[in-house]
């Protein structure tokens, strides 16, 4: 009767101890099951921001269609397709002989009036001094200034003569207004163009926007951006909001926004490619969510001596499977991001059983 009554209260003891015994073993293994059982971040690094994206094009600020401005046989073509080339730099010339000949014509009239006021100038003031003395009447004075008047208007009529044929053989030369690179060359030597042709078509690779076509509520979330990219052929590029036009295309009603790059590297004019922006207030990933007394959210690691106190930060909007806005914390609080499950809110964690993951 006594060993029954003795067995009977010895089991209670030994699932109390094996139940002590378990915990035990399940706490040990928390930083050396698989290794580091848990793993932590920083809360900068842990969150995460919402992200945007639309298709978006780089557009060139400059990209022009360069016509001949005088009508002509072309002799020379100077740059092809794909040349890069300086302002200013020629690109075609045309027959100038005509012009030449026009211009030199020109000049010999210059020249001529040039004498002709020369000589009036002269009889002026022969005139003048003879008036004096009173071998010459005033109404002869009167004549030789008007002669020189008009000698003088003839002067100004050659010069801008001269000047129209000086700048009618400049026109039979076709320069590059810019530095850029040659896109097309559509004179041949040897043709007849007419004034007005175009000739080539160059743009400028340096000076390049990015653009796309975005909804209202899109371009909110834009301006409210706290950075944006382009996403380029498994590149990313830095960008800055430049403007937004005020008028929105039909029929989608969106309007048109144009971006700079922040950094020298920019893709070339014609490249496409996704326009990202993160927005909104940061969150934190479903998998950081654990529940504990009935309240979802997430164990953050403060220190406490050597060792360091998990601590359950309840989220009050927090939902099963769904992230969450990140609740306000210091960007340095270590934020458990594996393991957690395991934890219990005052747990006291030793260095050496959880890392720091990577940011």
């Amino acid at each position: 009767m006594l060993k029954f009554v003795w067995e009977t209260a010895r089991r209670p003891m030994a699932l109390a101890l094996a139940f002590t015994a378990s915990m035990a073993l399940a706490w040990a293994s928390l930083g050396h099951a698989n290794g580091l059982a848990l793993q932590a971040q920083a809360f900068e690094n842990a969150v995460q921001f919402p992200t945007r994206e639309s298709f978006a094009e780089v557009i060139s600020l400059n990209e022009s269609r360069l016509a001949v401005q005088a009508s002509g046989v072309v002799e020379q073509w100077h740059a092809d397709v794909g040349t890069r080339v300086q302002a200013d730099e020629l690109l075609l010339t045309l027959d100038d002989r005509d012009a030449q000949l026009a211009l030199a014509q020109a000049r010999a009239a210059r020249a001529a009036a040039q004498a002709q006021a020369d000589l009036a100038q002269t009889q002026l003031k022969r005139a003048q001094e003879l008036t004096k003395t009173g071998f010459v009447s005033q109404e002869a004075l009167s004549m030789r200034q008007t002669e020189l008047a008009m000698a003088r208007a003839e002067l100004t009529s050659a010069q801008a003569s001269e000047d129209l044929a000086s700048r009618a053989l400049e026109k039979m030369q076709l320069r590059a207004p810019y530095s850029g690179v040659v896109l097309e060359r559509l004179a041949q030597i040897g043709e007849k163009l007419p004034t007005g042709t175009v000739a080539f078509v160059m743009t400028d690779p340096d000076s390049v926007e990015v653009q796309a076509q975005l909804s209202a509520e899109q371009i909110t979330s834009l301006e409210r951006a706290r950075s944006i990219e382009l996403l380029l052929e498994g590149q990313s590029f830095a960008l800055t909001l430049l403007r937004v036009s005020p008028v929105a295309s039909l029929p989608a009603r969106n309007q048109t926004v144009r971006l700079g790059f922040e950094g020298q590297s920019r893709p070339p004019a014609g490249s496409t490619g996704q326009l990202r922006w993160q927005v909104g207030a940061p969150v934190l990933s479903a998998q950081t969510l654990v529940r504990r007394q009935g309240a979802l959210g997430i164990f953050v690691l403060e220190p406490s001596g050597t060792a360091w106190l998990a601590r359950f930060v309840p989220i009050a909007a927090a939902q099963e499977g769904r992230r969450v806005a990140a609740p306000p914390l210091a960007p340095d609080t270590l934020v458990v991001t594996h393991g957690q499950q395991r934890l219990q809110d005052g747990q006291l964690i030793e260095s050496s059983d959880f890392e720091i993951g990577p940011s």
